[in-house]
């Protein structure tokens, strides 16, 4: 047809049906190794933003002030953070067992995670295996990440380094300062004896 006002022809097959369709909650499905970070970085620091705020509110309406490093802890400040731990614990077995099923393995390996020393393998295993490409027992493969997933995941993966060097150089720094801090008392010192002697 060589009609200039025909509407060109599109596919009315979707490209996106080769991949599952894409959902944060749930156990079953897969979940690729960018969005396990972001969203497991997420919904602690989510959990934990709302925790602390919900302790904050229930300090004020209690009349008590927050507790302080040297307060010992109470009971009902332990089954607050222990309440508080439940989303975090759901969502990082929902989002392991669905990163498990990406690599073809069952959600039964999550229980690894609460074997000590093993949790932290386990972690970095989670982290690094690539999933199976295509799909799998668990279904099709997760969708391709989204340059908002890659951002958080850069962004994430940044703040975990400068943590690491802070955690390296703040020590170092303030065993800088106490040695400068020495060396200038004990020129000081010198100096005094220097000048009693003349």
């Amino acid at each position: 047809m060589d009609n200039p006002f025909h509407a060109p022809e599109a596919d009315v097959i979707s490209p996106d049906e080769d991949y599952a369709i894409l959902k944060i909650l749930g156990f079953s499905g897969r979940l690729g190794r960018l969005r396990y970070l972001v969203y497991s970085v997420v919904s602690m620091l989510a959990v934990g933003v709302i925790a602390s705020f919900a302790m904050g509110i229930i300090a004020a309406v209690g009349g008590h002030p927050p507790a302080t490093p040297d307060d010992e802890p109470t009971l009902a400040m332990f089954a607050f953070y222990l309440i508080a731990g439940l989303p975090i614990l759901i969502l990082s077995l929902m989002f392991a067992m669905r990163r498990l099923h990406d690599m073809n393995l069952s959600g039964w390996f999550v229980l690894l995670m609460l074997i000590p020393f093993v949790s932290a393998i386990f972690s970095l295993v989670l982290l690094f295996w690539p999933g199976t490409q295509g799909p799998n027992r668990f279904g099709p493969p997760p969708p391709p990440n989204s340059t908002g997933i890659k951002i958080g995941a850069a962004l994430v993966i940044l703040l975990m380094v400068l943590g690491i060097l802070a955690a390296i150089a703040v020590p170092a720094y303030q065993q800088y300062l106490q040695r400068a801090a020495e060396a200038t008392s004990s020129s000081g010192l010198w100096l005094e004896w220097a000048a009693s002697r003349v």
